[in-house]
């Protein structure tokens, strides 16, 4: 019985936050409970609670290339569902948290493997992922119907493979053939944006969790 196992846990909003951030963290709270089956969340619901943030004045996550990585890393008991506790204080931690955990989060949605470390062909994941959404954002947009999906991941392939072999050989600093978390924030210190472009059209998307907000707290 899959509800005996994900049973709610209770949501207290913590008396030291500002009042504006315990409303967002309600905010959250509400949408998870619209959405929620049994206390928890599947995947379809999971990426519809992402796309209704921007509802309540947050960040518009729908176009993040990390939505599949998200539910896995928020997925704490890996069966499936992500429930109420994982699924606001995963929110948090990418609407309200330290430049760190976002960082760390950011490591993580990289590090396929979750060995602690990130390969080239990791790193080439993310980046085909990134280059995808952005354009299928751009066929929604643009209403670019003669674009088929096929051909839109057959380019981001070869394309994010491309930028891969580039960006690892800079970043690789001691040649180890992967990346440090140390070496992921060079990277993320960068600011790091792919700008998907289809039929003449360009569609930016943030390579990690850092919003510009955070860079302008550590000064970057």
């Amino acid at each position: 019985n899959t509800s005996s196992k994900r049973k709610s846990r209770s949501f207290d909003p913590s008396q030291d936050l500002t009042e504006a951030t315990k409303l967002e963290l309600k905010q959250i709270h509400d949408i998870f409970q619209r959405l929620g089956v049994d206390g928890a969340l599947n995947y379809d619901q999971f990426v519809e609670g992402l796309k209704r943030m921007r509802d309540v004045g947050l960040k518009d996550l729908e176009m993040t290339p990390f939505i599949d990585r998200l539910f896995v890393l928020f997925d704490h008991n890996n069966d499936g569902f992500v429930d109420v506790q994982d699924f606001v204080s995963g929110m948090t931690i990418l609407f309200k948290g330290s430049v760190e955990e976002k960082l760390e989060l950011s490591f993580r949605a990289y590090d396929l493997d979750g060995d602690g470390a990130i390969s080239k062909e990791e790193l080439e994941q993310v980046f085909l992922w990134a280059w995808e959404s952005g354009c299928k954002w751009l066929v929604g947009a643009y209403s670019l119907t003669d674009i088929r999906e096929e051909d839109i991941h057959e380019f981001s392939r070869d394309v994010s493979r491309v930028f891969a072999d580039s960006a690892f050989e800079c970043l690789d600093q001691n040649e180890d053939g992967l990346l440090s978390f140390e070496e992921f924030r060079e990277y993320a210190n960068a600011k790091p944006k792919l700008t998907a472009t289809l039929m003449g059209f360009r569609r930016e998307v943030d390579m990690t969790f850092l919003a510009e907000e955070d860079f302008q707290k550590t000064g970057l």
